[in-house]
């Protein structure tokens, strides 16, 4: 089994970084213009909370069934994941650029979540299909490759969006996401080990397994409050913008200061992945979370695009730091025929993170101000920091092997 690795994980790693690049732009294409779309549909009121519904209804069901797709993804194999997401959520795009009602896209939305889950089928490929002194390189990689992504997406759905309008740009999407999916199929071989696919899905034993773990369980949990953090921002961000002076259309300004981000997370990816074999990894985790936090509140206190888009660029770093290292831990502490229910439930439980957030942001935000979600987020990175500082310790300092 470890020759067929040497022999296969550099090629599939190619292929599944290209394709994560393409789903990248094709979720970004239109994720940060959802207010505007909810305005499109008919909504003028409460313009943050209802966008953050439907942020959150994907979340929501992303979460209930990213353990499930986990066991199977163990059970069955990753590139079956790689078939089910990349079409389910590809035609889910398709069909909501023929919404006509707010309803009809949130319906969508949640039907769209529960197939979802392409990049972290991406994610528990390459760490279980990748010779362990090269993991955390790979997955350096496959961060960069869907950073730059994150960064073409908002970019060009800025442009899209102000040209053509939010239904082509989600058909666009669709189209991308389908072609990343056969891309992944087509283009990759995995190695599967020898399971019991007769074993019956215990989803509920699975997750109660992974937890079991401290160091699993305290960097699962601190995932959660990270993508709390990520997403409480995202219903207001635009809204936020909005209220600064700047010139040329909103739309194609809050692409571009949602992109910025990654540009940095792509350069800091291999970075980090470098720095583990120089520092301890749970050194660099701790580091991620403290600079994240205070990044989020110099955030908050911004009133200038500029100087907003400039802080988002530097938090890009933190970002890669935590994600990368995040993934670096739970490939160490999960054995290899338990990486993918590791991962469902670090994917599923940190969705309930991506559930909360747009709805605690888009409340707050409507409420109190559409600054506040910042100052919520950076407290969500010092929580976190607090809770894997209790969870980590008995993991020792030693660097990784290079």
């Amino acid at each position: 089994m470890e020759h067929e690795l040497e022999q296969y994980w550099k090629r599939n790693l190619v292929v599944l970084a290209c394709a994560g690049f393409l789903v990248s732009i094709g979720f970004n294409l239109t994720s940060p213009f959802i207010p505007m779309f909810v305005q499109e549909l008919g909504q003028s009121e409460n313009i943050a909370t209802l966008s953050s519904l439907a942020l959150a209804a994907s979340s929501l069901m992303s979460a209930v069934m990213a353990p499930v797709w986990g066991s199977l993804a163990d059970k069955y194999g990753k590139k079956l994941m790689f078939v089910r997401a990349g079409i389910g959520i590809a035609i889910t795009n398709a069909l909501m650029a023929f919404s006509q009602t707010y309803t009809q896209y949130l319906l969508l939305r949640l039907l769209n979540g529960m197939l979802s889950g392409f990049i972290p089928a991406i994610v528990m490929f390459i760490a279980t299909n990748t010779p362990e002194r090269r993991v955390g390189y790979a997955l350096g990689i496959n961060t960069s490759a869907t950073s730059i992504g994150t960064i073409m997406g908002p970019a060009i759905g800025g442009y899209l969006a102000a040209q053509v309008g939010m239904r082509y740009s989600m058909g666009i999407a669709a189209v991308m996401i389908l072609c990343a999916a056969l891309l992944a199929v087509l283009g990759s071989r995995e190695i599967v080990l020898n399971t019991d696919k007769s074993k019956k899905t215990d989803v509920i034993g699975d997750i109660r397994a992974v937890l079991a773990i401290p160091v699993l369980r305290g960097v699962i949990f601190a995932m959660l409050l990270v993508n709390m953090a990520l997403t409480v921002i995202q219903p207001v961000l635009a809204l936020f913008i909005s209220t600064m002076q700047f010139t040329g259309d909103l739309e194609v300004v809050t692409g571009y200061v949602f992109s910025v981000i990654g540009i940095s997370t792509a350069i800091g990816a291999p970075l980090i992945s470098r720095m583990h074999s120089k520092f301890p990894p749970k050194r660099v985790f701790y580091a991620g979370l403290c600079f994240g936090a205070l990044i989020y509140v110099a955030q908050g206190l911004t009133r200038n695009v500029m100087w907003l888009g400039t802080e988002r660029f530097f938090f890009g770093f933190a970002n890669s730091a935590v994600t990368i290292t995040a993934n670096v831990l739970v490939t160490g502490a999960a054995s290899a025929d338990m990486r993918g229910r590791a991962f469902g439930a670090l994917n599923g439980i940190g969705m309930l993170g991506n559930f909360a957030g747009p709805l605690v942001g888009g409340t707050v935000g409507d409420n109190f101000g559409y600054n506040v979600p910042f100052f919520i987020a950076g407290a969500l990175f010092l929580v976190a920091f607090q809770l894997t500082r209790t969870a980590l310790r008995e993991i020792g300092d030693e660097p990784l092997e290079a």
